[in-house]
């Protein structure tokens, strides 16, 4: 690696982004552009979507685990990003009287207000790639892709104003006969792993003495909860002891054992045969007087039949208590 080495801090951020992204199986994070770009920017780093493509397409037959990345090939990727405070990406706005070549007032582009910041960022590395870090290529790439070079003689200008020749390609013979320029081909051999490689053993985030003090924690915490009635009654009686002595021995001896009553008996009553034949037949009821004082109709003609009825009856019980006083006028001086 052309970079300078990682220092400790950022080793560990690696790693601590590594085992959040890291699959359930725990063979590796999955070789997944979105994954391994939240992954990047969770160590601070960032780098182009197409350049972490194309260097996957690379490394990916040389994985132990197929379609997983170990962690040893998670920092070999992060050498090859840029850290994401280098970047500030800003709108681009166009003045109010800005106009172009034709005399054409230029509107802003909206676009870039419809995208999110790494969206933004992503298309600018993107861009920067196509245009300018596609031609940086790393020397071995540059010995590989190089082909076999031959060398090249200016255009041939006259100075007596003819025209410039162009370009013409040499022949075969011409090009096995210029032995002075020296160029080498450099074959990549790649690392020998055997099938009985197995990755290191990471340390465990958890130690025992971290496991240990919460196993200690969780027992005071049940301890706790199963002496909560106990220790709530001891401490009860203590203030009623600190504040109000003799207070328990006075209501312990206060207390007088009640009997308790017996539940009497519930009587039902027994149903009659009159009962049930006076709500079948109800008998004929008067209407009462209130009803008599708010009703027309019963002062006008009900009242005078009862009221000619009563005075039928008084006049015959007075034509008969009149007669019982003759006929004891008459027979009282027979007797004497």
């Amino acid at each position: 690696m052309e970079l300078s080495a990682p220092s400790f801090a950022g080793i560990q951020e690696a790693r601590v982004a590594f085992t959040a992204y890291e699959h359930l199986d725990q063979k590796g994070v999955k070789a997944e552009n979105d994954i391994l770009l939240k992954a990047i920017k969770m160590c601070g780093s960032v780098v182009s979507p197409q350049k972490l493509s194309m260097y996957m397409r690379q490394k990916q037959p040389s994985f132990v685990e197929h379609g997983r990345v170990q962690l040893y090939e998670f920092l070999d990727l992060l050498a090859t990003c840029e850290p994401l405070k280098k970047f500030s990406i800003l709108d681009k706005r166009v003045a109010s009287t800005e106009k172009t070549r034709r005399g054409l007032y230029q509107m802003d582009d909206m676009r870039s207000f419809m995208m999110t910041p790494d969206e933004k960022l992503a298309r600018h590395l993107n861009w920067r790639f196509q245009h300018e870090d596609s031609w940086l290529l790393p020397q071995e790439t540059m010995a590989t892709s190089q082909p076999l070079s031959s060398r090249k003689s200016p255009q041939s200008e006259n100075l007596n104003g003819i025209r410039p020749q162009p370009l013409q390609s040499r022949t075969e013979f011409s090009e096995k006969e210029e032995t002075d320029e020296s160029w080498t081909i450099v074959t990549p051999v790649p690392q020998l792993r055997c099938h009985c490689y197995t990755p290191r053993r990471e340390k465990p985030i958890l130690t025992k003495q971290d496991v240990q003090k919460t196993s200690n924690n969780i027992e005071e915490i049940m301890y706790e909860m199963e002496t909560l009635g106990e220790r709530s009654r001891w401490d009860l009686n203590w203030k009623l002891d600190y504040y109000l002595p003799g207070y328990r021995e006075r209501a312990v001896t206060r207390r007088i054992p009640v009997d308790p009553q017996p539940s009497t008996p519930i009587k039902k009553k027994s149903s009659k045969d009159d009962v049930f034949k006076r709500l079948s037949a109800p008998r004929k009821r008067i209407p009462s007087p209130c009803h008599a004082t708010a009703c027309d109709a019963f002062k006008m003609g009900i009242a005078d039949k009862f009221q000619r009825e009563r005075v039928k009856h008084a006049t015959i019980h007075g034509s008969r208590k009149s007669q019982m006083a003759i006929s004891l006028s008459t027979t009282a001086p027979t007797k004497m």
